[in-house]
């Protein structure tokens, strides 16, 4: 029996589609002034009148809303596929959650991934799979068997040679491991199964042009990122006039197909001219078995990228243990009870008694120094500028403890001019491999409940928090670095961020019997942990792992930790962890050398001290970059420099910044 070529056209009859088919002009045309005052006037009640047309239509026409939205649908079953990946990282994000919450997104990313997302369109894969297997019975059969599987297995390789590929680095360890090969094989995979979903959506003539439109828009996104030439050549075509175009073609498609459909609905003739139109432009591009096959192969992927992805999480849920050249040579224990004599101690006794042991990696350049040593060697390359920009004297910089009152503080900015980590200016300090550093400085800070603030600091003691009633001693240790510069292969290329000077802490609350929890500041927040939940080296000093480059502070030297930047972002804490990791976004932290603040580098400080006094930003700037193959990006605009500690949350309300604020939280023990 023939199949009748406007079958999809001709819906089931309807009690209320005869109006609508009657008046299909008037609707038409009532739509798209409804779409033209919504766009003119979206902030005055627009698109609450496009939305009240849609429901009329819907109510009295639905099968004319169905023909009008059939090219949107189309091209939302068409990306349905790379949903999957999607909830996938959706569930992940609960990696650090409650067990019951992980075992339910777990369970209900897997049931709408393959209910929703897979199951429609399977019996598409098992046809088109039956196909490819069914024996061939002709010469002609088997010869072209061959050229399908060698082109599948090319195919295959050259998939697997470009997830090896994209990431740089000198080797697989480097970019990352197997967790970010894999991760970046699903990327690949993505692409590849965006395409050929693509290829299948494009089964008719008005479809075609917006498929093209949505690919030379990828493509030419690649170029603008990098990854591939041709960015400058083509500087006019946008991104944004690519994807507009699509709209426009989309939108072409949407009045074509309901054009069809009112022509299919009128007339019942094959013959009439209408009808022959409408059969015109419904005709397909390329033959049903090939776009099938498309969809097919391309939901195909899109599944195996899944997989991939699956295993790139897994991966990177377990990174590791503890390496480097004195790794096995530490000393390192869990915490036991605090000292006999620790209720007689003295703030410097404490101080001593409980101050980090720094634990570096050979390609950490920077160890902590003291700040006048700092001013020093950068001589004058020094510079001031307060906060209209203004030059000031380097002789006045030791009295800029004063804002004016309309300025927020820090309103000062403090510039050595470096631009580069290798640059003389940065002053880096080779790593000595096996060795233990002890130059340098560290700023303490002391502070007890119910004592006299003579720096007119807030009071430290809030009572929040899991310790804020027991906490009777607060003690802070400071370290100030010469530069920052963190650098990760990624698989667009290599992502750096990098500032002047750097400000970290360590952060120890005490009750009246001993210690209580120990603060690890990272990135702009940080993490902490019970005293029982650290590691400690000479009974009572915490081991602190300080990430290559961003000198942020871990609890012990895994290879390759997920640095935390959803908070940041404001978003909820370590939601993306899995992701960054098995991405290559990772902080380095290994125990190659070990720094320990000399007898004479403890420097004991309150507001009213040098360098603390200075209400003042020690960079111009925070910048990120993405460095890809054929450009660099500056990710946002930059970020503001780090502050001197007497003006950061940290500092002023170490309790609520540590327990309450959205940037820190509980570690991974």
């Amino acid at each position: 029996m023939r199949r009748d070529p406007l079958e999809a056209l001709r819906p089931r009859p309807r009690a209320f589609g005869d109006p609508i088919v009657r008046s299909w002009r008037v609707a038409i045309g009532g739509l798209a002034l409804a779409l033209v005052a919504a766009l003119a006037v979206r902030d005055r009640g627009g698109l609450l009148a496009l939305g009240l047309l849609l429901g009329v239509l819907a109510a009295c026409g639905f099968a004319l809303l169905l023909a009008m939205l059939r090219p949107v649908g189309a091209l939302l079953i068409a990306t349905r596929p790379l949903g999957i990946a999607v909830l996938l990282i959706l569930a992940a994000g609960t990696i650090d959650s409650p067990l019951p919450l992980q075992l339910a997104a777990g369970t209900a990313a897997m049931l709408v991934a393959l209910h929703l997302l897979v199951r429609p369109e399977w019996p598409q894969l098992e046809r088109a799979l039956e196909r490819a297997l069914a024996p061939a019975t002709t010469p002609e059969q088997r010869v072209r068997r061959r050229r399908w599987l060698a082109a599948g297995a090319g195919a295959t390789l050259l998939v697997l040679a470009a997830a090896l590929v994209l990431p740089p680095g000198d080797s697989l360890e480097a970019r990352g491991g197997a967790a970010a090969y894999l991760f970046a094989l699903t990327v690949v995979l993505l692409a590849v199964a965006a395409v050929l979903r693509l290829a299948g959506y494009s089964r008719s003539f008005v479809r075609a042009p917006v498929a093209v439109l949505m690919l030379l828009a990828g493509v030419r996104l690649a170029m603008s990122a990098g990854l591939l030439p041709g960015d400058d050549a083509l500087s006019g075509v946008t991104v944004t006039l690519l994807v507009a175009l699509a709209g426009a073609g989309l939108a072409l498609a949407v009045l074509v197909d309901t054009w069809a459909w009112v022509q299919a609905q009128r007339s019942a003739d094959l013959a009439s001219p209408g009808i022959q139109r409408a059969i015109a432009l419904e005709r397909p591009l390329l033959p049903r078995a090939v776009t099938d096959a498309a969809s097919a192969l391309g939901l195909l992927a899109a599944v195996v990228a899944s997989v991939a992805l699956l295993g790139a999480m897994v991966l990177s849920a377990n990174p590791g243990k503890a390496t480097g050249a004195i790794a096995d040579a530490l000393e390192i224990s869990k915490p036991g009870p605090a000292p006999r004599n620790f209720p007689s101690l003295g703030d410097e006794e404490l101080a001593r008694a409980y101050a980090p042991l720094l634990l570096f990696s050979k390609r950490s350049l920077w160890s902590p120094i003291d700040v006048e040593d700092y001013v020093a060697r950068a001589g004058n390359g020094l510079s001031i500028a307060d906060w209209e920009k203004q030059p000031i004297d380097r002789s006045e910089l030791r009295s800029l403890s004063d804002c004016p009152t309309i300025v927020p503080a820090p309103c000062y900015t403090i510039s050595t001019g470096c631009t580069d980590g290798d640059a003389p200016c940065a002053q880096p300090v080779p790593g000595r491999e096996g060795e233990r550093r002890e130059d340098g400085a560290v700023y303490v800070r002391v502070v007890h409940r119910g004592e006299p603030r003579p720096d007119r600091s807030p009071d430290a003691f809030d009572r929040v928090g899991r310790y804020g009633a027991a906490t009777e001693t607060i003690v802070q240790y400071w370290f100030f670095y010469a530069y920052d510069d963190w650098v990760s292969p990624v698989i667009a290329g290599q992502l750096r961020q990098y500032h002047e000077a750097d400000w970290e802490a360590i952060t120890i609350g005490f009750s009246g019997s001993g210690p209580l929890f120990v603060g690890f500041s990272q990135h702009c927040g940080g993490e902490w942990y019970p005293w029982n939940g650290v590691r400690v080296t000479e009974r009572t000093r915490p081991v602190v792992a300080v990430a290559e480059g961003s000198q942020a502070n871990y609890r012990f030297p895994n290879p390759t930790q997920a640095p935390d930047w959803t908070g940041c972002a404001n978003l909820p804490a370590r939601t993306t962890a899995l992701v960054s990791y098995a991405s290559n976004i990772r902080d380095r932290t290994r125990a190659d050398w070990s720094w320990s603040p000399p007898d004479d580098g403890f420097a004991f400080v309150d507001a009213r001290d040098f360098p603390m006094n200075l209400v003042a930003r020690w960079a111009p700037y925070s910048r990120t970059e993405l460095q890809t193959l054929h450009r660099n990006h500056r990710l946002g605009s930059d970020a503001a420099g780090p502050a001197t500690p007497s003006v950061q949350a940290l500092w002023r309300e170490p309790m609520r910044t540590i327990f309450r604020s959205p940037t820190w939280h509980r570690g991974k023990e």
